[in-house]
């Protein structure tokens, strides 16, 4: 079993108008080096949807998963 993903500190700077960006759910994935159908399935309570075909997520719910890639 693998170890969990620590909570990543948000990138300095960052207000909280910017964590409540919403980003294309690939975009979060990618923050988190994950495939978007695995944050699909594991984080889809975190998944807003803004039109038929367009799913967002917020970037502050995203780095409050696990840490982003180097």
């Amino acid at each position: 079993m693998s170890a969990p993903h620590k909570a990543p500190a948000p990138p300095v700077g960052l207000t909280l108008h910017e964590l409540n960006r919403m980003i294309p759910v690939k975009e979060g994935a990618e923050i988190i080096d994950i495939h978007e159908d695995t944050f699909r399935k594991h984080y889809a309570h975190l998944i807003v949807k803004i039109g038929p075909r367009l799913d967002r997520v917020r970037i502050g719910d995203v780095y409050a998963i696990g840490r982003p890639k180097d």
